[in-house]
């Protein structure tokens, strides 16, 4: 019998823990249905092999004026145009980014909200787990781009959840004890 409560007490930790790692990367990848991350966009085929042909041109005869002239206007293009894609990359990806901080910590207020109140062990665990992970990768990913108000105000709320869960268990266990 006590055998079979031990079992118990391992599979609702194993089963917690699953789903405190499952629930964040679900939400990630779920996000990447709905709205893909940006990527950098490619430059020019034809430009990068205009500098390619135009480096060994150099490179066979570096003293030829014209070689070297051109040279420097193609790799000028490039910088241009390398310029253009990050500039639109930033402006997308900057967006991107917004709505993956607030998604991501909103679920994982949620989920630190579900694990507080559900009545499962596991399932308790799991999101608590899974809400933790959801905050801290959200944060660990943008901190740097926050407003310290926003910082203070959403990691006091999620600090606010998990004191007052833990002291709603805490004391519901010295009752039932």
């Amino acid at each position: 019998m006590n055998m079979h409560k031990g079992y118990d007490f391992l599979r609702n930790i194993f089963l917690g823990i699953g789903i405190g790692v499952l629930l964040p990367s679900t939400v990630y990848w779920g996000m990447q249905v709905i709205m893909k991350q940006p990527n950098r966009g490619t430059i020019n085929p034809e430009l990068k092999d205009e500098l390619r042909d135009t480096e060994i041109l150099f490179q066979k005869n570096p003293d030829n004026k014209k070689t070297k002239v051109k040279l420097n206007e193609v790799r000028q293009k490039l910088r241009k145009e390398k310029a253009l894609l990050d500039k639109k990359y930033n402006k997308v990806n900057t967006k991107y980014e917004k709505r993956y901080f607030y998604i991501m910590t909103l679920v994982g207020l949620v989920a630190l909200i579900i694990g507080g109140i559900s009545k499962v062990p596991f399932i308790g665990m799991g999101f608590i787990i899974g809400g933790i992970i959801c905050i801290t990768h959200s944060y660990w990913s943008h901190w740097y781009k926050l407003t310290d108000i926003l910082k203070f105000i959403s990691l006091l709320i999620a600090l606010i959840i998990l004191i007052f869960f833990g002291y709603r268990i805490f004391f519901k266990e010295k009752k039932s004890n």
